[in-house]
């Protein structure tokens, strides 16, 4: 058995042996698997679940095996009670490996929150009232503040549910706004913003929270609630589980980009982009100063210098220039792809890269399956599709097939080429490149 398996195994027994104690209405014992944070840490109480479980007489069953990353795991729980026949939910229960052993750190409905601990990004016991407050979600507020406070709703045409409840809140005599203490998630950039509603006969009030993608250069609205949990922070929010490395206990396969190492990622995207460019004949160094790809293509370099800003740089410079840096192949960079002739070339090594990468067994076929999924997920059907829209609005690019052209009349009369482009396509068929076990 390897030291992962022996980990893996103790991590399951503790999770086990937790949940019979919970059956069995032992609290001191259940307590006792607990670190102190772990039992009355976090905004998901592990004493509030066990006390929760033997009132309402709730079952807590194990599913499947821990997954695990350094001397963390978590263990997923099905919820369910005799009475009903469908499970009620679930959770994951979250362990760390301590001098006693395995012990019980926390709980979280989240599986956000669960990824980003087994990488360590967020603690196991986590809080909304021990958030950060958030400058740039302040910033973006300070406007929409002013333009309540002189009685009309402002316009948020990416989330009408906002607009709706803030629009709601306006309508009392009197009504009175000011700002609440925002909140800040830097792992998954996402924030909080809220505004709290009084009257002279209501001091208390009513409250309207818009949650932020802090991920843009502009904060974006992704959704609005009166009841801020930190459910509402994980909003649209997905996170690779790692996959331990058999060959180097402790560290996750490589070529999985870890959410705490921004430099890293900012390194993985600038190569992917240079890489795309080069491929579809995009090169910043030969387009001609009047060519309006340089304004695109120096707006996404500035947003991935934005991820991990070094010392020196101007996250805010968005000329092609600011970017030449980043035009040069750089060896240290995770994953870096070469330049073929074409993007299908290039994807066809970066799967073989991932191939010979990965170990062998079902771990490294598990690996080699999400990998894939998420190289054609991120670097293709976002990034490429975004990349091709944003580089040839109005232009017909050369040498690359495209889905759909289409065609309208500008306000000047002159027509208007823009490229859409289907990402499959581009990319070619990748199925059967990976083993089946």
């Amino acid at each position: 058995m390897s030291s992962i398996d022996a980990a893996l195994a103790a991590a399951r027994a503790t999770a086990e042996r937790f949940v019979a104690l919970v059956a069995a209405g032992v609290e001191d014992d259940v307590r006792a698997l607990c670190t102190e944070s772990g039992w009355e840490g976090g905004d998901t109480r592990v004493y509030g679940l066990v006390r929760q479980a033997q009132r309402k007489g709730l079952v807590l069953d194990l599913l499947g095996p821990p997954r695990k990353l350094a001397a963390r795991a978590a263990q997923l729980v099905v919820l369910s009670h005799p009475s009903r026949p469908q499970p009620l939910g679930d959770l994951w229960l979250m362990l760390e490996e301590t001098e006693a052993g395995w012990r019980v750190v926390g709980a979280t409905k989240h599986r956000a929150h669960a990824g980003l601990f087994l990488w360590g990004a967020l603690p196991a016991a986590l809080a909304l009232a021990d958030l950060s407050p958030s400058a740039r979600g302040d910033a973006w507020l300070a406007p929409i503040l002013s333009t309540l406070a002189g009685g009309v709703v402002p316009e948020l045409p990416e989330s009408p549910r906002a607009s709706e409840l803030l629009s709601q809140r306006l309508q009392a005599d009197d009504v009175s706004v000011k700002a609440l203490r925002s909140v800040e998630l830097l792992p998954v950039q996402r924030a909080a913003v809220g505004v709290q509603f009084t009257t002279p006969d209501d001091s208390l009030g009513y409250e309207v929270w818009m949650v932020l993608d802090l991920n843009p250069g502009t904060p974006a609205v992704l959704g609005a609630t009166e009841f801020l949990g930190l459910e509402q922070l994980f909003t649209a929010v997905d996170v690779d589980w790692p996959h331990e490395d058999p060959d180097r206990p402790g560290h996750a396969i490589p070529g999985y980009e870890d959410p705490t190492d921004p430099e890293g990622a900012r390194l993985a995207l600038e190569g992917t982009l240079r890489s795309i460019l080069v491929a579809t004949g995009a090169d910043p160094d030969g387009l001609p100063e009047g060519d309006p790809r340089r304004e695109a293509i120096g707006r996404l370099f500035a947003s991935l210098r934005r991820m991990a800003p070094r010392p020196g740089e101007d996250p805010t410079d968005t000329s092609v220039a600011a970017a030449q840096p980043a035009m040069v192949p750089n060896p240290d960079a995770p994953v870096p792809l070469q330049l073929p002739e074409d993007v299908r070339q290039q994807v066809v090594l970066a799967l073989e890269s991932i191939e010979a990468r990965t170990p062998a067994g079902p771990a490294g076929a598990v690996a080699r399956h999400e990998e894939a999924q998420a190289f054609l997920q991120t670097q293709g059907a976002e990034l490429v599709s975004g990349l091709f829209q944003a580089f040839f609005a109005g232009i017909n690019p050369t040498g690359v097939s495209l889905t759909t052209l289409e065609e309208t009349t500008g306000p000047d009369g002159e027509p208007k080429l823009r490229a859409i482009v289907d990402p499959a396509a581009l990319l070619g068929e990748i199925g059967g490149s990976f083993d089946e076990e």
